[in-house]
């Protein structure tokens, strides 16, 4: 008591701090309330454990609070660590552990709470270091029995190395939700989000009983921000309009997206109503000649509405007006997209594109022209095989070249397959020397062009780089208007044309250093000068219908790569090619100097922390709830390119099988019209003799007359008649001609 009457004169305070435990505290609070004072007093209490019950807890044998009292001008608030957003399941695990004992007064909770985190973060480092092979061997001073801590002279070895290392590890750990709220060493080796809530504490009145409620109250250190939601409206607006995947609209005031969603959680963790307003102008935000701003970025800075929604980008003349919460959407730029050129693929018969179908028609011509030019020649000439043949004067071996064989021998002597006779006159030797010139041509030229569209199937007018893309006028590309791509473009051109006011200034005014920057040529190629003014002449998009309409027509549209992926999975037949340009990321707007920013940084930190946002970007962007097929590695080709191949196998195939059948009905006509020739007997005739009336029958001695069985000769069709001559001389040829 003593002691508090000095403190009391020496500090002439009205607010009094104490960092003490639970019942250090309880005890100055029952002391200080014995005093007589009649100044209220403002204590603020550090707890070290979870809540701050003992202030006012009930002596269970008076009956009377150990704290503030009806007659008390005290006024007390409790300061411990904020756990809205610590990990529940290992806090769950470390309770199970202790079992009864934790809620015992005597166990400090967050003693060892805090300890188990530096334990983790302890070996989260140190794991780190394994895994990369950073850890340094124990070594000593070489030829030295000396202890380091002895030596006049810091030396840095083992121990040394290991503790910088150590060091280096613990500032690189990420950011996590623990069992005492977010941990984030952001580059230092402390926790730099650590966040404090204040507890308000009454004494008992006539209305009500003497307790503690959660303020609306926090502090964040080592920022030393105090944030406050008493003057925060609980149904607040907030602006956004249509632009899938961002923000969807559903209905009447029925909203879904990816920022609609993280504003949601947002809402949620920090308990506040909200209703959303769509912007009326579908625009983000331009500042206008006037020096006001459109869209979303005017209603908030306007004051009309409180938090805007959308893919929108901090810059230092944005910031001006609004404030901008930390990323919720990192790693942004501008990507190209375009169709899929389905045109490149191979068809089924691809290998007939080589030749214009006027030459196929004129080969397919030809071959039958000189098919039967043959067959004529072959006829009328005296030096045929068939004419030599009839004269008694042919070869040993030779084909006769009717219309049917003329056409095999002109197909086989095409893709060299087929009859091996070749034509004995000298009239048809020349006619198929002619087509063997003309086949060994169109072979070569068939081979080579051939062989060069397989091997630029793909890359044939396929645009694959940014460079490309400029230097060519052909595909037309453009940007939708009023976008983040627009200000981007509109940025570089100025950059190119500022760059060449300064070095029209050093070239065109002389001076000492202007020969220094005189050049036959400017140095710098104007490439965004150039992009642009095509964009700008070639005109802007404004709706998202219209772009994907452009992207199917064949043009290339510079696009946000969040937006780009988003569109790719649902429309399928388009793409994005070439690197990524710039790189920045996405955050929400709110008033300026609004209390809302850095309670909405806070609850980001902390989703970060808690995979929140990677769920939320895996749901409006994963692969997986693409309904398109992906687009193959290349794996060389496949049926669907060399089917056609196949496909004259199997119309060979069918063509024969119906010959065939052909060939079996004329067979069997004429089978039928033959056997129709054969009167039948009539019934009550004798049998028939095999010889004439009358005609005695000779039967030579020892033999036994022989009765004709032979069925009836059978028409064959016509086919090839190919003869094969044995040599002789001339008298035995006589002898065979007289005993004939």
């Amino acid at each position: 008591m003593k002691l508090i009457e000095d403190i009391q004169e020496v500090v002439m305070t009205q607010t009094w701090i104490v960092l003490v435990d639970s019942v250090t505290a309880r005890t100055l609070i029952n002391c200080s309330n014995s005093l007589n004072h009649n100044d209220s007093q403002y204590w603020i209490v550090y707890e070290q454990n979870l809540d701050c019950s003992f202030i006012c807890d009930i002596n269970p044998v008076t009956g009377v609070e150990n704290c503030l009292t009806m007659n008390s001008r005290n006024k007390l608030f409790c300061l411990n660590v904020d756990l809205g957003d610590s990990n529940q399941n290992e806090t769950e695990l470390i309770k199970t552990y202790f079992g009864k004992t934790w809620n015992n007064a005597s166990v400090k909770q967050f003693d060892i709470l805090s300890a188990y985190e530096t334990v983790k973060s302890t070996l989260l480092a140190l794991d780190s270091l394994v895994i990369n092979n950073r850890w340094p061997d124990n070594f000593k001073p070489s030829g030295s029995s000396i202890k380091v801590c002895n030596q006049p002279n810091r030396i840095i070895d083992a121990s040394s190395t290991r503790f910088y290392r150590f060091a280096e590890a613990i500032t690189m750990l990420p950011k996590r939700n623990s069992t005492i709220g977010l941990i984030d060493f952001n580059g230092t080796v402390t926790n730099q989000r650590v966040k404090f809530q204040m507890t308000e504490c009454f004494g008992k009145s006539n209305t009500s009983k003497a307790g503690c409620h959660r303020s609306s109250i926090s502090f964040l250190y080592p920022e030393m921000i105090v944030q406050s939601l008493q003057n925060l409206s609980r149904s607040a607006s907030r602006q956004l309009l249509h632009d899938p995947p961002y923000a969807v609209r559903l209905g009447e005031n029925q909203w879904t997206g990816y920022c609609v969603e993280v504003f949601k959680e947002i809402a949620r963790r920090l308990d506040f109503d909200y209703t959303f307003v769509e912007q009326t102008d579908g625009d983000y935000g331009v500042r206008l000649p006037n020096g006001h701003w459109s869209g979303i970025i005017g209603q908030v800075a306007r004051k009309n509405t409180d938090v805007g929604l959308g893919p929108l980008v901090q810059d230092a003349e944005r910031s001006l007006i609004v404030d901008f919460t930390v990323p919720y959407y990192d790693s942004v730029g501008i990507t190209m997209v375009n169709k899929v050129n389905e045109d490149l693929k191979l068809g089924a018969l691809f290998f007939l594109e080589v030749f214009a179908w006027d030459v196929w028609v004129t080969t397919v011509v030809v071959v039958f022209l000189i098919g039967f030019m043959l067959a004529f020649i072959d006829k009328y000439s005296p030096y045929s095989y068939q004419n030599q043949l009839k004269e008694g004067d042919g070869e040993s071996m030779g084909t006769v070249f009717t219309v049917k064989e003329a056409l095999w021998y002109v197909l086989g002597s095409c893709t060299q397959q087929g009859e091996y006779m070749d034509p004995r006159s000298a009239s048809t030797r020349v006619l198929v020397a002619g087509l063997w010139l003309l086949v060994l041509i169109i072979i070569a030229m068939f081979s080579a062009n051939l062989a060069a569209k397989l091997t630029v199937t793909g890359l044939r007018g396929e645009i694959t780089t940014f460079k490309q893309l400029i230097e060519q006028d052909t595909v037309k590309y453009t940007i939708i208007n009023n976008s983040t791509e627009m200000r981007f473009f509109e940025k570089l051109k100025n950059a190119e044309e500022v760059i060449f006011e300064i070095w029209k200034q050093q070239v065109v005014y002389n001076n000492e250093f202007t020969s220094n920057y005189t050049l036959w040529q400017y140095p710098v190629t104007e490439k965004y000068g150039l992009l642009y003014s095509r964009m700008k002449e070639w005109g802007f998009t404004n709706r998202r219908e219209e772009t994907l309409q452009l992207i199917k027509d064949g043009w290339v549209i510079f696009m946000e790569t969040p937006k780009a992926d988003y569109y790719i999975a649902k429309e399928c037949k388009i793409k994005r090619f070439g690197k990524r340009i710039g790189s920045w990321y996405y955050s929400m707007i709110l008033l300026p100097r609004s209390p809302l920013t850095s309670l909405f940084n806070e609850v980001i930190y902390a989703m970060e922390a808690d995979y929140t946002i990677d769920a939320l970007k895996a749901k409006w962007w994963a692969s997986e709830t693409s309904k398109c097929e992906p687009i193959a590695a290349d794996e060389g080709y496949g049926f669907e390119e060399v089917g056609g191949m196949f496909t004259l196998l199997i119309c060979g195939l069918v063509i024969g099988v119906i010959l065939l059948a052909g060939e079996i009905i004329v067979f069997q006509i004429l089978l039928k019209k033959q056997k129709a020739k054969v009167e039948p007997e009539p019934p009550n005739s004798p049998p028939h003799s095999p010889t004439a009336d009358n005609e005695p029958v000779s039967v030579q001695e020892g033999k036994e007359e022989s009765v004709d069985n032979t069925p009836p000769a059978i028409p064959i069709a016509p086919a090839s008649v190919t003869v094969t001559t044995t040599d002789y001389d001339e008298e035995e040829a006589d002898k065979a001609v007289q005993s004939s």
